[in-house]
């Protein structure tokens, strides 16, 4: 519902405000949502959103908590735009525990195939002084057979944006990124090549090279709708410190690592009832190597059912140990006219023990207004594969929660549609 208006900063570096961040105690635990309000729409040219949540407390983790999130943006001609953004965070029982992010956006487009973008960011944390910015710039070209961008991000060491995303801190990154489109309408059955090529080096701040690679790739779309997409990458990855993999015992130790990998992937024609997806990943990882892939069913029944079954697994041999992993997903959708659906979710990971399920019940009204029933649930599990997502006892009490969620679109003296949560 208008969620691209909050949408500041670069979903790949640092965003100013995500909304998982509202709900989610540090080391990913759920807290329940009290209450919360949004706010959003347009009058004139100047769009303007406003969030106010509250959420409750968990004992020795987080405190009860206020969220603010404030955006105004102004749109300008040919896919222009300025604006600004603000979030807040303050726990309900210490006023000197807070967390606050102010940024400031501009899209500026000349012509028809160029666009400029620039996010700039700054956090206020107390005991966070010196290096808290954030600076996103961008640059693109397309047209209809060229699409070139480049990109420049820079994150401080004590960037903060306790109601947003940094995917990391302390670092420099430049990247490059260019895209052929190529039809060939002498052979009939090839509609389109798309090669493409991507550069991309970063640094932390003292000028340790972080990660470097070339990525290599051709996107092959078939005339009957079948995709093919061989992808070849040269990477380095630098640790200036031990890493461990998230849910396994193995410490990758600090230094340089330099390596091929590949990545192909595979569909058949997404417009028939039944689709299958697959892709498979080998190469080197760190100081050792990985085999992988994925594969995919996605079936659909007329307009009023849809299903997907998909499982990844990712076996890694590495000098410190070995690691095999599996994620099993299976998503159920199912309209009973344009209006009201109801979907599901069930989704276990075995790297890090977690089964998590998802009910849905959406009753739509205009423009994804409407009624809004959703159950969670996620337990603890210790199997292996895809029996994980099986019924069976947890090691820990489950944790489960039923949100109401009625959203209405209403006009206020005249001026353009505004969104009330």
């Amino acid at each position: 519902e208008n969620s691209g208006l909050f949408q500041v900063g670069s979903s790949g570096s640092a965003q100013m405000f995500h909304s998982r961040r509202i709900g989610v105690a540090p080391g990913g635990r759920q807290v329940p949502i009290r209450w919360g309000t949004r706010l959003s729409g347009r009058v004139g040219r100047t769009d303007i959103g406003l969030v106010q949540m509250h959420t409750g407390g968990m004992d020795g983790v987080q405190d009860p908590n206020h969220f603010t999130v404030l955006r105004v943006a102004q749109q300008l001609p040919n896919r222009s735009r300025i604006g600004a953004i603000a979030t807040s965070r303050i726990s309900a029982r210490d006023s000197d525990d807070y967390g606050r992010t102010y940024a400031a956006d501009a899209r500026w487009g000349i012509g028809e195939a160029i666009t400029l973008n620039g996010t700039a960011g700054l956090t206020d944390t107390p005991g966070l002084e010196g290096s808290r910015e954030a600076v996103l710039l961008g640059a693109s070209f397309q047209n209809r057979d060229w699409r070139i961008s480049t990109d420049y991000n820079r994150v401080g060491d004590n960037f903060n944006p306790e109601v947003g995303f940094v995917r990391r801190r302390g670092f420099e990154e430049v990247s490059i990124f260019t895209m052929n489109y190529y039809r060939v309408p002498q052979i009939s059955w090839l509609r389109e090549l798309r090669p493409h090529a991507r550069y991309r080096v970063s640094h932390s701040l003292d000028g340790f090279k972080e990660t470097e690679d070339w990525h290599v790739d051709s996107h092959i779309e078939f005339e009957n709708g079948t995709f093919f997409s061989p992808a070849f990458d040269w990477q380095l990855e630098g640790l200036s410190r031990p890493f461990r993999i998230t849910g396994s015992e193995l410490v990758i130790p600090a230094g340089t690592y330099r390596g091929w990998t590949a990545a192909w992937r595979f569909n058949t024609n997404p417009a028939v009832p039944v689709v299958f997806r697959s892709g498979v990943d080998w190469g080197s990882f760190f100081s050792g190597d990985r085999r992988g892939g994925f594969a995919s069913v996605s079936v659909q029944r007329g307009d009023a059912l849809t299903g997907n079954v998909q499982v990844n697994h990712n076996r890694i041999r590495l000098p410190e140990g070995e690691l095999d992993t599996t994620l099993s997903r299976v998503r159920v959708r199912y309209s009973f006219n344009p209006s009201v659906f109801v979907q599901s979710l069930v989704q276990y990971s075995d790297q890090t023990g977690l089964w998590t399920g998802n009910l849905r019940f959406g009753w739509l009204n205009t423009a994804g207004t409407g009624l809004f029933l959703v159950y969670n649930e996620r337990q603890t599990l210790d199997v292996n594969g895809i029996v994980g997502m099986l019924p069976r006892e947890a090691m820990a009490p489950a944790e489960r929660t039923f949100v109401v969620k009625f959203t209405r679109q209403f006009d206020v003296a005249g001026y353009a549609p505004a969104f009330l949560n």
